[in-house]
């Protein structure tokens, strides 16, 4: 597999980690952590199975595993003490 499409996996997961995390945590201030927290981490188990275990047998799926998994990584916003909304709204 060539470097510049690893390069641009790994890119598009940190992207949608970073755009995840503002979303997760948006959606938790707006409808709750128990139900965001659940289906975000089962969405992180399966796309980082899937990351490891189907990367090598199928090089073309390492772009949208990786994007997927990056979303499963924004659960960083269900933490209630790192929600951006309740954040912004305390300062």
């Amino acid at each position: 597999m060539p470097i510049h499409d690893i390069e641009l996996a790994s890119l598009a997961g940190t992207a949608a980690l970073s755009l995840a995390a503002i979303a997760i945590g948006a959606a938790t201030d707006k409808v709750g952590l128990g139900r965001v927290a659940m289906p975000i981490l089962f969405l992180l188990i399966v796309a980082t199975y899937g990351l490891y275990l189907g990367a090598e047998l199928m090089p073309v799926a390492l772009l949208p595993l990786n994007v997927l998994a990056g979303m499963g990584g924004g659960r960083l916003g269900t933490h209630p003490d790192h929600s951006c909304i309740s954040t912004i709204r305390t300062l």
